[in-house]
Formats: structure tokens, sequence, C-alpha cells
């Protein structure tokens, strides 16, 4: 994956994303569908369009083929997005959680 040019994920239903985040903490460049979560995942860092739009895919694909300075943009937008999504971070906000519910039970 870190040698990618780009990572195309343009599926029809998602719960989050993360092989699109997974390829933005390595820098790759990401067109991803503009459905369910991912626009909100992703944050601006990314390309989006409608999985059953091919020619828009395949416009996306070539654009970032060929502009290396979007690939820079999207690669440096995707690093800081990623970084908002980790491990420790899922862990920490669901034992908070956790503490919440058995506070008020």
């Amino acid at each position: 994956l870190a040698s990618a040019r780009a990572m195309t994920y343009v599926p029809f239903f998602e719960g989050f994303g993360i092989p699109m985040v997974e390829a933005m903490k390595c820098g790759i460049p990401v067109i991803a569908s503009d459905a369910t979560s991912l626009p909100e995942v992703s944050g601006g860092a990314a390309l989006h369009c409608a999985p059953e739009d091919i020619e828009s895919i395949a416009g996306n694909m070539l654009m970032v083929a060929s502009d290396t300075s979007l690939q820079k943009e999207l690669a440096e937008k995707g690093r800081k997005q990623a970084a908002m999504f980790s491990w420790d971070n899922t862990a920490a906000r669901f034992w908070r959680l956790i503490e919440n519910v058995l506070m008020n039970a």
C-alpha cells in the first residue's frame, strides 16, 4: 500500500472506512465513495464520488494520477485527518462511555 499512487475505495455500503483511514495514515491519496460515513470520516482529505458513477471514479483516478500537487495535498490532509483516529483514542473513549454508564446506572 505504501507505494501506491492512490487508493480507490468506493463501496455502496460501509460502516466506518478503516481501509480508507489506513491508506491516509500511509500518506496515500484516497478516492472514496460519497456514500454512508466516508465523507465525514475523510474530513475533506479525500476526493469523493458516487459509487455508481464510473465516469466520475475514472475521472478522479486520472486526475490524481496526473496531478502531483493534488497527490501531495491529499496525502498531507489525509495524514492529518487519520491522526484523529487511533485504537488508543477509541479505547479511551469507550472506557469513558462504560464509566459513564456505570456511574449513571
